[in-house]
């Protein structure tokens, strides 16, 4: 049996899915930002990047673009012009990306060659450690966003 929903929280779900960021959103949106950081330096300690640093464009130049975006999100956010939408699709592209940049078939730079790139078995664990839970927190980003939408959807039809 599902408990009754007031229309004032089923109308603050809504607001917060149509436009913003709700708390637990922004400390999403931190939380990535962070691993993401994390991952890009063990990329730089690992040598294996492309443009702005060394070689020419690949995956790693073009996640770099995650940053302004990211940015530009955030500003957006708080003029209320961008919501769960838009965090839900950045989030789950993201997700997307690492997997197949890190885990699919046509992997650049696939999760078996990152031990081999670092000095210490610890440092590896490290490595492997961040970009798992990198993937993972893009995820729960994105269900985060996605069940906001839903909720807003349903809360449009009561």
């Amino acid at each position: 049996m599902r408990p009754s929903t007031s229309r004032a929280s089923v109308q603050t779900v809504s607001a917060a899915a149509t436009a913003g960021l709700t708390g637990m959103g922004r400390r999403l949106v931190v939380a990535v930002t962070a691993l993401s950081v994390a991952h890009h330096l063990d990329h730089l300690a690992r040598q294996v990047t492309g443009w702005p640093l060394a070689g020419g464009l690949n995956a790693f130049s073009i996640s770099l673009l995650v940053y302004p975006v990211v940015a530009a999100g955030l500003v957006l956010s708080a003029r209320r012009r961008v919501g769960a939408r838009f965090w839900a699709v950045l989030a789950g592209g993201g997700a997307l990306f690492v997997a197949a940049v890190h885990v699919g078939p046509a992997a650049g730079d696939a999760v078996s060659t990152i031990p081999d790139q670092h000095l210490s078995p610890a440092s590896a664990v490290l490595a492997l450690g961040v970009l798992a839970a990198f993937f993972a927190a893009l995820v729960a980003h994105c269900v985060y966003e996605t069940r906001l939408l839903i909720r807003a959807r349903a809360g449009r039809r009561a």
